[in-house]
C-alpha cells in the first residue's frame, strides 16, 4: 500500500507537476506516452491537444489504452471529421488510480472505494483560405471523483497555428474555464498551461521534429520537450521524445535508470485506412508507463 502511495506520488508531482486536476493532462494516447508528452502540433494520430490541429487531421476513429504502475490506468476515444471547411473532433479521456481499501479508527477494513477522472470535450477548428493560419479550441466537461465525492469544472482550451514553408508554429492555452465544484470550501483554480510548439519535417530523410515549450502556471514551472517522428518503408515509423523533467526523476545512486528516466519510445504501423500505435515511457524509479491505440479511417 505504501509502495503504492509512493509510485501515485511520482505520478502527479513528477509527471505532471500539478497539485490536483491532474486528470486535464494525464497521457491517455499511446502517441504521447512515445514522444514523452510533446506531439502537439505532429500529425501523426494527433490528438487535438492544440485544438487547430484538428485541420491536419484525417477523419479518424481513434482508441487509446494506457497502463501506469500502481493500477493506474488510462483510455481515450476520439473521433473528429470534416463539414463545408469546418473541423469539428470529439474526445473522451478517463484516468482510474485504482481501488483503495477503506478502513476504521482500528485499522480494520470495512470496504472499497475507487477514485477517477472523466473529461469530455468537443474541439473545433478552421483554417483561413490561404492555410497559412488555423484557429481553433476545445471545450469540455471535467468530472473528478473520489468514493462518493466528486469535482467538476468546464474547460475551454483556444490555440493557434502559423504555417510556413519552413516550419509549423504552434500556440495553445489548456485548462482555462471554471470550478464549479471542488472537493474542499478552499478557493482553487485549474491548472492553466501555456504551450509554445515548433516543428519541422526535414526534407528527404522522412524525420519530423518537434520542441515544446510548455509553462504550468499552478506550479510556476517550465517544461521542456523535443520528440521526434521518422517514416521507414512500407509504413513503419518510429518515434521518441524526451524532456527537461529527466533532471527530477533521477537519483544519486547511478543506475540504468537514470539513463532511461523520462524517455519515451514507440513504434507505429500504418495503412492507407488503418493504424496500429505502441509505446512506453519510463520515469526513472517511479517504473514506466505503457500505451497501445488503433486508428480507423471512416
Amino acid at each position: 500500500m505504501i509502495k503504492k502511495i509512493i509510485i501515485i506520488y511520482l505520478f502527479v508531482f513528477v509527471i505532471f507537476a500539478q497539485s490536483s486536476f491532474q486528470g486535464l493532462d494525464t497521457w491517455v494516447q499511446a502517441n504521447s506516452v512515445s514522444l514523452s508528452g510533446s506531439g502537439y502540433i505532429m500529425p501523426f494520430r494527433n490528438d487535438f491537444r492544440n485544438a487547430a490541429m484538428l485541420v491536419d487531421s484525417n477523419r479518424f476513429f481513434s482508441a487509446d489504452a494506457v497502463s501506469y504502475p500502481a493500477g493506474i490506468s488510462g483510455q481515450s476515444l476520439r473521433v473528429n471529421s470534416k463539414i463545408k471547411g469546418h473541423f469539428l473532433g470529439f474526445k473522451i479521456s478517463r484516468t482510474g488510480y485504482g481501488i483503495f481499501s477503506q478502513r476504521n479508527m482500528e485499522n480494520q477494513k470495512t470496504g472499497e472505494y475507487s477514485a477517477s477522472d472523466v473529461h469530455f470535450q468537443i474541439g473545433y477548428a478552421k483554417a483561413t483560405q490561404s492555410g497559412k493560419i488555423i484557429v481553433g479550441a476545445n471545450s469540455g466537461l471535467f468530472i473528478s471523483n473520489i468514493q462518493s465525492y466528486n469535482a467538476k469544472a468546464i474547460t475551454l482550451s483556444p490555440a493557434v497555428i502559423f504555417n510556413s514553408r519552413i516550419a509549423k508554429l504552434g500556440l495553445s492555452f489548456h485548462n482555462y474555464g471554471k470550478l464549479y465544484r471542488s472537493y474542499t470550501n478552499n478557493k482553487e483554480n485549474l491548472p492553466t498551461v501555456r504551450v509554445v510548439s515548433i516543428s519541422r519535417n526535414l526534407p528527404n530523410t522522412g524525420l519530423e521534429l518537434e520542441v515544446d515549450h510548455i509553462f504550468l502556471s499552478q506550479v510556476n514551472k517550465e517544461i521542456v520537450r523535443i520528440s521526434g517522428l521518422l517514416e521507414l518503408k512500407s509504413g513503419l515509423f518510429i518515434k521518441s521524445g524526451l524532456s527537461s523533467n529527466r533532471f527530477d526523476q533521477q537519483i544519486d545512486n547511478p543506475t540504468i535508470r537514470n539513463l532511461i528516466s523520462d524517455l519515451g519510445f514507440g513504434i507505429a504501423y500504418a495503412t492507407d485506412d488503418f493504424i496500429i500505435d505502441l509505446g512506453t515511457y519510463s520515469y526513472g524509479p517511479g517504473g514506466h508507463i505503457i500505451g497501445f491505440g488503433i486508428s480507423s479511417k471512416f
